[in-house]
């Protein structure tokens, strides 16, 4: 009921609302270049003047093109929905036209935001985004929050390299978090390989510091990146999420023989250091089955339910 409550009846951005030039020169490599890397300097800098338009736009209460969808993550060993990952959409609507819906996906809003240096701004948005829907859900569901609340489900949201950089990130969350009356056991910060690798040391500092207050903590994309696994026993996580590349593979062994022993080893280990295990962009009952069979604890993507 939480997740059709919050992802329904959200405006999108129309055709209307932004620069059509800059639409249309967008546009025109859309389909080849939707799932790729920005590689066009014409396309980086129309995306780069609508993101700031959209966001604008949402600071002014003018639309909602920027919008927070929110996937289940699902305990496949006792099955049963144990938190869910706020995703941000960029979404574009053609009213009255034969063109479909299309919207950047998360990984890409947020590379356009770091070229455009929105992302601390976007981010705060982001949290505190977030930080009013749980108090919402808090007032929706009086009668049952006891109950959320002590099966310790978690909303998870992911922090970007800047952030961690940001001198005050850690206080700036303290303030929204009191702003908003959100108990930190409710909240999960998801952080990349990379991005902890950037300035190892100082964000270390501040992933202790978010720990000490009480907020869970994620390494997203794990094994698919270049942490070495050495520095996985200083980092205060609580959770790793396996790369959705390596989960992929679990659909053809035959051609990734190493693939199912390499799980099998991440999540041993994982539950050696008492760390939990999501497997990321689970989309095919084979994969499903397959991790459970390898006792891995949660998973999340297609085939459990999409955003």
């Amino acid at each position: 009921k939480v997740i059709k409550m919050l992802n329904t009846n959200i405006p999108t951005l129309t055709e209307e609302n932004i620069d059509k030039e800059l639409l249309n020169e967008l546009l025109n490599d859309f389909n080849e270049n939707i799932n790729n890397d920005i590689n066009t300097n014409a396309n980086t800098n129309a995306l780069n003047k609508l993101l700031k338009t959209a966001f604008s736009q949402i600071q002014n209460n003018k639309n909602d093109a920027l919008q927070l969808y929110y996937q289940p993550i699902f305990n496949i060993q006792v099955r049963k929905i144990v938190g869910v990952e706020a995703l941000l959409k960029w979404n574009f609507n053609f009213n009255n036209s034969n063109k479909k819906d299309k919207y950047f996906s998360p990984k890409k809003i947020i590379r356009i935001a770091e070229q455009t240096n929105l992302i601390n701004d976007l981010s705060e948005w982001i949290l505190k985004s977030v930080c009013q829907k749980l108090n919402q859900w808090k007032k929706f569901y009086k009668n049952s929050w006891n109950s959320i609340h002590n099966n310790h489900l978690k909303l998870s949201l992911n922090i970007s390299p800047k952030q961690l950089q940001q001198r005050d990130f850690c206080e700036m969350v303290a303030a929204i978090l009191a702003k908003y009356d959100v108990d930190t056991k409710l909240l999960e910060f998801g952080f990349s390989e990379s991005a902890l690798m950037q300035d190892y040391d100082n964000n270390l500092i501040v992933l202790k510091k978010l720990k000490q207050m009480g907020i869970n903590l994620l390494i997203d994309n794990f094994a698919g990146e270049n942490l070495p696994l050495s520095k996985l026993l200083h980092c205060p996580t609580q959770s790793v999420k396996i790369d959705k590349q390596i989960i992929k593979n679990l659909n053809n062994l035959d051609n990734n023989k190493n693939t199912f022993a390499f799980c099998y080893g991440l999540i041993s280990l994982c539950k050696a250091l008492k760390i939990n295990v999501i497997a990321k962009g689970v989309e095919s009952a084979k994969q499903y089955e397959i991790l459970k069979g390898l006792q891995c604890q949660q998973a999340q993507g297609f085939f459990i339910a999409t955003p």
